[in-house]
Parts: structure tokens; C-alpha cells; sequence
């Protein structure tokens, strides 16, 4: 993955997490099991909670993330404990598809579009990830 330095260099102006080091984000060894997967998805569900639920003034945020750690991010936003874990039917995405939600300060949570790829509406031999 990138370092922060280079996520920075990148990307002027963004926020990155406290957590984002020198080295990157990732300090697994490997890919990681659907246990790990599911604590880190179960960890980002809560902070995009709290987040919302501290907001005077809506606000965006950009998730940049593999498709398994998103479809059990968005499993984990709508059905809670209740959410499959490790199990990526529910959604379905595109390489680079574009998916926004909507966290309301009291925690409820909206799908707004999900795996919308019209960035590559002029090359289409770019749409990949799922069958197209």
C-alpha cells in the first residue's frame, strides 16, 4: 500500500486518520482472516457512527476499500449485529464502482447508490470486479 507521505502527496488537501503511518495503514501480515476483517469493519462501522453523531454540519468522507471489506462495511452499517459476517452476496462491485450512504447523527443509515461507475462510462472495457 501507499505510505502516508505518499497518500499525502497524492491527495493534497485530504484528511487522513491518525492511524494512517509512515509505513500505510495496513500492519497485517498477509491477508488478513474474515475474523480480522470483520473486527476492522465492525471498528470503521462505529467510528463512521460516532463520527456522524458529532457533526454540527453534514460533511463527506471518502472510504477507499476492497470489495470484501465493503460489502461487510455496508453489511455491518444497515443490518448491525444482525449482518452476515464474512459473507459478500448482499453487494455487488466494480472495480473503482462508486457507492454513497448516508449516516445520520442518530446512526441510521441510507444507501444513496451503490456501484455506480459513471467515470468509466466512456470506456467500458475498464468495467471489471463483477460479472459484466
Amino acid at each position: 500500500g501507499l505510505s502516508r507521505a505518499q497518500m499525502e502527496n497524492l491527495f493534497p488537501g485530504y484528511e487522513l486518520p491518525a492511524d494512517v503511518t509512515a509505513a500505510g495503514w495496513y500492519r497485517g501480515a498477509g491477508k488478513e482472516s474474515h475474523g480480522e476483517c470483520w473486527a476492522r469493519v465492525a471498528s470503521v462501522a462505529a467510528e463512521l457512527r460516532a463520527a456522524a453523531a458529532a457533526l454540527e454540519a453534514d460533511r463527506q468522507l471518502v472510504v477507499v476499500a476492497h470489495h470484501d471489506f465493503l460489502c461487510n462495511l455496508l453489511n455491518a452499517l444497515i443490518m448491525g449485529d444482525h449482518a452476515p459476517q464474512g459473507r459478500c452476496e448482499t453487494w455487488k462491485h466494480y472495480n473503482t464502482g462508486i457507492t454513497v450512504v448516508d449516516v445520520a447523527a442518530t446512526g441510521d443509515v441510507s444507501v444513496l447508490m451503490t456501484n455506480n461507475v459513471p467515470h468509466l462510462s466512456a470506456t467500458k472495457e475498464l468495467i471489471s470486479g463483477v460479472s459484466t
